[in-house]
């Protein structure tokens, strides 16, 4: 049996080429809602620009996804950024 943050890592590059078909992009919240119809638990975040004094990332912003994996109850749920060029988990 394969550990489940393999599984995820294959449904994920498979959602997002779906996407990519599809619509010509890599929607989050469409990633977040095709993942979660196959069961797992998640939650879509959204990176803020930074404040004051950080001028260069006045502009910056992005999406991901922490999604919550039975086989890592004790440590950081991974990280998912959908817009990379290839799915990464962090």
């Amino acid at each position: 049996m394969r550990p489940p943050s393999s599984q995820l890592l294959e449904d994920v590059r498979g959602f997002r080429a779906a996407l990519l078909r599809e619509e010509g992009e890599v929607c989050t919240v469409e990633l977040a809602s095709r993942l979660s119809l196959v069961g797992y638990g998640l939650s879509v975040r959204k990176a803020l620009p930074g404040a004051s004094g950080t001028s260069c990332f006045r502009n910056l912003s992005h999406e991901f996804l922490l999604v919550s994996l039975s086989d890592l109850v004790h440590s950081r749920p991974p990280l998912i950024v959908p817009s990379a060029p290839g799915p990464r988990l962090r």
